[in-house]
């Protein structure tokens, strides 16, 4: 295999963007690492976690580019969540969680922690009333998983588990309208029940190290290994628990590295990014696969550069995201934005470092991507975030399903003829279809 780090290049190019969409504004700070981003759902509000060098969080108003508040510790890991709003942003500080309101000026309203647990990922339910955090236990016993109702002083429910079974944190995804969310660590996933924490199912990963994944129906689980392995899991009717519908291997055994996943809110669609081993050098790719087909990929875009590290579809699933770490000398975009119906993207972004984070708005018109302002296989520090807003030429029908009695129908897809886009019905049945204009 090929030398995969080389000394620190001082040469910083300027990022270039093509396609439909526009570079709103990007921040480049020269020492804190900024891939850990979080965007509320109508893309006006933006916190970013520094972490490495001189960590902190910001909050920002988008529109207006200008930041809202700064929060500077000495020593934090820096996992953040926030609101769909955009009000309130959770914080962890090593071993704390510490929630901020949009007119807090900075100053934390709530802090938590439990000694000898370090907090890993967490986030919000979707009105944020719950927080779901996990914790590592940093004596290796057992590490925890805690759901809290937002703000209040002791965790309603705390989930335990071994922690060599787990072997660290890597992931959590909530599926509100089912009721369950999903956690991972390197080698075991875990279904608990969210109001509750109890173990529905659980099931080794078989070495992974990016978030295992679910719809937001809860209908489908999806888990990448380092092994080059895609598995998808179906929910059974009784039960409650998940069982493997298909698998999709990439190249042969540790060729490939399966590096992110991610599912569409109504589990139609997965995405796939690797990171891919040849004999004098690496590439990765992107792939994106119809849930309910035969395991194969509906398309793939190859040869992007290195790892893909970030992937996250809009809230339809018709739009989705795609940061990599990019190439070396910097001429390939780690920024792609795609229609899911089509492998050529709409837009892409080339930064003179690497991207890992990236978040979709909720309608997939705006995009934030962070990440390291050198390339990830180079000695350096800094951080860049950027704004990008998507031109989508397309308009939306609206309307609602019910059943002969009147009552909404939860969950329905809605298509058109003709048109490339569907989309679900909500909780009171109203829907919003994106169709595409000639």
């Amino acid at each position: 295999y090929t030398t995969l780090f080389r000394s620190f290049n001082t040469d910083i190019h300027p990022q270039r963007d093509a396609g439909s969409g526009e570079l709103r504004w990007s921040l480049f700070d020269e020492n804190g690492i900024t891939e850990r981003v979080a965007l509320s759902d109508d893309g006006e509000w933006l916190a970013i976690s520094y972490y490495l060098n001189d960590e902190r969080l910001e909050y920002w108003s988008v529109d207006d580019s200008s930041l809202v508040y700064s929060y500077e510790v000495d020593d934090g890991d820096g996992r953040i969540a926030i609101s769909r709003d955009g009000s309130i942003v959770a914080y962890s500080i090593q071993d704390s969680i510490r929630l901020f309101h949009r007119d807090g000026e900075g100053v934390p309203y709530y802090a938590w922690g439990e000694d000898g647990y370090r907090v890993g990922p967490l986030q919000f339910t979707r009105d944020a009333e719950y927080l779901i955090a996990t914790g590592l236990d940093t004596a290796r016993v057992t590490n925890r998983v805690w759901g809290f109702e937002t703000g209040n002083p002791e965790p309603m429910w705390t989930f335990e588990v071994d922690a060599d079974q787990a072997y660290g944190w890597f992931g959590i995804q909530l599926a509100e309208s089912a009721g369950i969310l999903v956690v991972n660590g390197k080698y075991h996933m875990y279904v608990l029940d969210m109001m509750t924490g109890e173990l529905i199912w659980d099931e080794p990963t078989y070495n992974t190290e990016s978030p295992v994944v679910i719809s937001e129906n809860g209908d489908i689980i999806v888990c990448g290994t380092l092994a080059g392995r895609l598995r998808v899991f179906g929910r059974l009717e009784e039960g409650g628990g998940f069982t493997e519908i298909w698998h999709y291997s990439f190249r042969a055994y540790t060729s490939s590295w399966v590096t992110e996943c991610a599912v569409s809110p109504d589990g139609s669609l997965i995405a796939a990014g690797t990171l891919d081993f040849y004999e004098e050098t690496i590439n990765g790719k992107v792939a994106l696969f119809d849930t309910y087909g035969a395991g194969d990929p509906l398309w793939i875009v190859d040869s992007l550069g290195d790892e893909v590290a970030g992937l996250g579809f809009n809230d339809a699933g018709g739009i989705f995201a795609v940061a990599t770490w990019g190439d070396l000398d910097n001429n390939q975009p780690d920024l792609l934005v795609f229609e899911t119906h089509s492998r050529e993207p709409i837009y892409e972004l080339i930064s003179p470092g690497s991207l890992a984070g990236v978040l979709l708005s909720a309608d997939g018109r705006r995009v934030v991507a962070g990440g390291k302002a050198s390339h990830n296989r180079v000695f350096g520090r800094g951080g860049n975030v950027y704004i990008a807003d998507i031109a989508l030429l397309d308009g939306h029908v609206t309307g609602a399903v019910t059943d002969a009695n009147g009552n909404p129908i939860i969950g329905a897809t809605i298509s058109g003829e003709d048109n490339p886009y569907s989309t679900t019905s909500d909780e009171n049945g109203s829907y919003r279809l994106r169709v595409e204009v000639p």
